[in-house]
């Protein structure tokens, strides 16, 4: 049987925390990675694959994933974000473009160099149109 790798980031919020669950009671083998600002716990007791596997990997402050050894994305795997904030988390209309839209961006342009073979941004209020 084949794994899945899936790299989740931004899987606290109302969208993220949603695809996490997902994505852990998926029939289907992965091995998730979810990167986010705050350690999680596991939001389910059992996996319904006994063959996928979770870790949370904390990092408060996510920009540091761009310049991260580790990665972002999953060679050959998936890269999901569901990162974004809303105006008032973050200081202003400046502060949560700089999330929204640069953060993402850049995000996923590491997921890819990393060997990312799909990459989706699933809840950010800014998309731009080159990724």
């Amino acid at each position: 049987m084949t794994t899945l790798p899936i790299t989740l980031v931004g899987g606290t919020g109302l969208t993220g925390s949603a695809a996490l669950l997902a994505l852990l009671q998926s029939p289907s083998a992965v091995s998730l990675t979810a990167i986010t600002r705050k350690d999680t716990p596991t939001p389910v007791q059992s996996y319904a694959n006994a063959s996928t596997s979770y870790t949370n990997r904390a990092l408060p402050n996510l920009a540091d994933a761009i310049t991260s050894t580790e990665g972002v994305g999953p060679n050959g795997g998936v890269y999901i974000s569901c990162l974004g904030t809303t105006r008032g988390q973050a200081g202003g209309f400046e502060k949560q473009k700089e999330i929204d839209l640069y953060l993402n961006r850049d995000l996923v342009t590491k997921a890819k160099a990393d060997g990312a073979k799909t990459v989706s941004n699933v809840s950010p209020r800014f998309i731009p149109s080159h990724l």
